[in-house]
């Protein structure tokens, strides 16, 4: 990294200590530079520079799911949360997203540069009251607190390969130097909170109503584990579960 762009980075860095829910618009503007700029200070670490190929990229965004489409300008931010559906590109002025949720005019030939951003930078970037950032020994109340209220939680651990998931209480907790267990009789879970370096509380809407998750990443903003409360499609999140997350933000 350049001391140019080393330079910036430590700028940033400073700027969302002092205000942790700055947006990066509103930083970039702060110290006269724009947002890609900034993005470019986290390239190789959470954000990677893609090909300006624009209409492969976006072809594919409709396999994410539910997303929130975000355009603004200077005055005015519209942020529409859905699918990405038919998706056409065969015009050379303008191309577009006619879905009951999604509906977008896109005009390509302004557009210069794309990032993918990792999770952990997207939660800082996320409209303010979708993520919020919690102190990382608080993981181990999620669990403690669970416990202690025999409250179903579901707990998501995996890697590139497969992700596992636990739907049910934990009962026994107790730690092992720097791990924090769960010995239960037919689930155990090993969480070294050493290497925990952010904790996240986040919002996901869905179409049974907001449900709230406690994401947990190490320091390369790779996922450790995820908690809910426990729930089905077609059932609200859980009363308990909610007032478990409010107690985290104290």
């Amino acid at each position: 990294m350049n001391t140019i762009v080393n330079d910036l980075k430590e700028k940033w860095e400073a700027l969302k200590a002092e205000n942790p829910h700055l947006r990066i618009r509103n930083a970039a503007e702060k110290l006269g530079v724009s947002e890609a700029e900034l993005l470019l200070t986290n390239v190789g670490e959470e954000v990677t520079v893609l090909k300006p190929e624009f209409a492969n990229i976006l072809t594919e965004v409709e396999k994410l799911g539910k997303v929130m489409a975000l355009t603004r300008n200077d005055e005015c931010v519209h942020e529409r949360k859905g699918t990405y559906l038919n998706g056409d590109f065969s015009s050379p002025h303008a191309q577009l997203f006619v879905g009951e949720d999604i509906d977008l005019r896109i005009f390509m030939n302004h557009w210069k540069f794309a990032f993918a951003v990792v999770e952990g930078e997207a939660l800082r970037l996320a409209p303010e009251g979708y993520a919020k950032k919690i102190d990382p020994s608080k993981v181990v109340n999620v669990l403690e607190d669970a416990s202690e209220k025999r409250l179903p939680i579901m707990v998501f651990v995996g890697n590139r390969g497969i992700i596992q998931i636990h739907t049910g209480e934990v009962k026994k907790t107790m730690w092992h130097q720097q791990w924090f267990n769960v010995m239960d009789p037919d689930f155990n879970l090993h969480l070294d909170v050493t290497k925990i370096a952010e904790a996240w509380i986040v919002k996901k809407p869905t179409e049974d109503g907001e449900v709230t998750a406690i994401e947990v990443f190490n320091n390369e903003g790779e996922f450790i584990v995820q908690f809910f409360g426990k729930r089905k499609p077609g059932i609200p999140e859980l009363q308990e579960w909610k007032d478990l997350v409010a107690s985290l933000e104290q």
